[in-house]
This record gives C-alpha cells, structure tokens and sequence, in this order.
C-alpha cells in the first residue's frame, strides 16, 4: 500500500494575494485538501470515521515556505502519516515546485468523538499497523505555543471580526484556513505588502462558530517576528494562538 499521496494544485486568481503571491489561507487549503484525500485512500477520512462517530480535528500546524508560488504555478504537494503521540496523530507534508523542494509542514490532528466532543486516542479507534510512513518532512517542536505578550508591549495590534456561515467547514466550525486569514488582519498592511511568509506555527485551541465574535491580536517579536492570539469575546476563550515570521520580498 502507497501511505504517500501526491497531488498537484493549480493556483488561481482567487488563490493569490495582491502580490499575485500563494495566499496562506490558500495554502492552507491545498494542506487540508491533500490530507483528506490521504486518508480517504487510506480508509479513515472523515466521512468514513462518521458512522462510528468519529472525526479529525486540527490540533497543531508548522509551516516552512523558503519560496512563494504565484498565479498559474503548480504546486505539488506529498503527505502521509507520520506517527502516533500520545493523543495525537501526526502527518507531514513536502510542497515542491518545477521538481524542488520548497517547503515543508509537520501536523498534528486529534481523532474526535463527536457525541462527546471529546478526544479519543488514535490506536483505540483503528489499526495502524502499516498504516505510517516514518519518514519526517520537518522536524520541528510541536510544544504548545507560548501565550500572548501579557501586558502587551508597543506595536500591538487589534481586529475584531464575526464568524460567518461560509467559515464553517464539515464539523461546524471555523475551518482551519479562515483562522490564517483572521491572524493576518491585525498585521500592518504594509508588512503584508512588502513581505513574504517564512514561517507559520498555529496552535488551534478552542472551536469558533457561527456568530461568534472573535479579536485578532498581533504583536512585534523582533526580527520580523510576530505573535497572534485569537479570543472568543463572548467569554475571552482564547481559540488559537500563533507566531509568524517574515522576510522582504524579493522584487522581480
């Protein structure tokens, strides 16, 4: 059995930001899309897991990009599952483009029961021998990320947004994507148009849904650094939390 799957993504206008660069919302999408295809062949998407009352969850996320796709580029992405911790599955992915390696991104995900809502450990659920690729695409830490600055410093920034309807993904909540637009919205715009994404760690904490009011928070690191917090206002439940870091773009 092949535990790899390969696919190719097309990016098009409405993947693109204003730069015509792979949007990360977008590149998001094409790491989701991927893994459901990988685990439908492997017979445990989300679908397949829905008449024992189970589902996936998106836990843990590190990216790595080292060059930015533009529009009409095909990006390759290879995932496959990498291993079992504790309470987490863990998939990798390798994104290449014209035959090189231009980034990766490591994964966690929690099997969840949906009557419950509660998470239940991976070998309890399954059989997973043969089902695991070891090799690693990143090796990186996959710790929970540190809180927010508390009291914030200078540069901190705040945005308030709603959780829509179109937001909601198959579990009826905000779908992992949409949290990588909401973390951009309290950045400078004039660092979202003057550079490029090096590196995303996002730690999803809580669920967002329909409704719901939610407060993007940024704040300057040092180095083109920066860390977010998502909070729920309604009761100031923190949803996801992460840290970006950022490079000048190289102009053509």
């Amino acid at each position: 059995m092949n535990l790899v799957w390969s696919g190719a993504f097309p990016i098009h206008t409405y993947e693109v930001d204003p730069c015509f660069r792979l949007a990360v919302p977008a590149l998001l999408g094409f790491l989701m899309e991927a893994a459901g295809h990988n685990a439908d062949a492997l017979g445990f998407s989300i679908p397949q897991l829905a008449a024992s009352n189970l589902t996936w969850m998106l836990s843990r996320l590190r990216v790595r990009l080292r060059e930015h796709p533009g529009w009409r580029a095909s990006l390759l992405v290879d995932t496959w599952p990498c291993g079992l911790n504790r309470l987490f599955a863990l998939r990798d992915f390798r994104l290449c483009l014209e035959g090189r390696v231009i980034g990766e991104a490591a994964s966690a995900w929690l099997l969840i029961d949906t009557i419950r809502r509660r998470p239940v450990r991976p070998e309890n659920a399954a059989d997973w021998s043969g089902m695991i690729h070891p090799e690693r695409a990143l090796t990186v830490d996959m710790d929970r990320l540190p809180p927010f600055p508390e009291p914030p410093g200078d540069g901190v920034r705040e945005t308030e947004l709603s959780v829509r309807y179109c937001d909601l993904d198959v579990n009826l909540h905000a779908t992992s994507p949409r949290y990588a637009e909401w973390l951009q919205e309290s950045l400078p715009t004039s660092l979202l148009a003057s550079s490029v994404p090096a590196e995303l760690d996002l730690d999803f904490q809580n669920e967002a849904g329909v409704g719901e009011r939610i407060l993007s928070r940024s704040a300057p690191l040092g180095g083109g650094s920066f860390a977010h917090s998502l909070v729920r206002l309604a009761d100031g439940v923190e949803v996801a939390r992460a840290r970006t870091a950022w490079l000048p773009a190289v102009r053509p």
